[in-house]
């Protein structure tokens, strides 16, 4: 394993702990987490804590999920998954898609 990718596992453990004390803390009904690697630590932190987690991709992916959405989706820590573009749909069929259910 290189330095940098030592350092990103590193990092993700560190902010698993930050997210935890957070969520443990705060005692959200609800954490968003919006197209980001940070979804990634608070998705387990509130799946261990028993919190509902909801995920958003970023309305900037059009026509496939990013990395940290495909994590999320095959995970399943999320409740729900959102996302904007219908192109997206079957990468995610479980997803919500905001395009088609407008609120």
């Amino acid at each position: 394993m290189g330095d940098t990718a030592a350092r990103k596992a590193l990092g993700l453990v560190a902010n698993f702990f930050h997210a935890l004390r957070i969520l443990h803390t705060e005692r959200p009904d609800i954490t968003l987490a919006v197209g980001t690697a940070q979804a990634i630590p608070f998705s387990l932190a509130a799946f261990l804590l028993h919190r509902e987690f909801w995920y958003a991709e970023s309305i900037t992916r059009m026509r496939s999920p990013s990395r940290t959405t495909r994590l999320m989706y095959r995970l399943r820590f999320a409740a729900r998954i959102y996302y904007f573009s219908k192109e997206l749909r079957t990468a995610m069929p479980q997803g919500i898609c905001m395009e088609e259910h407008p609120q």
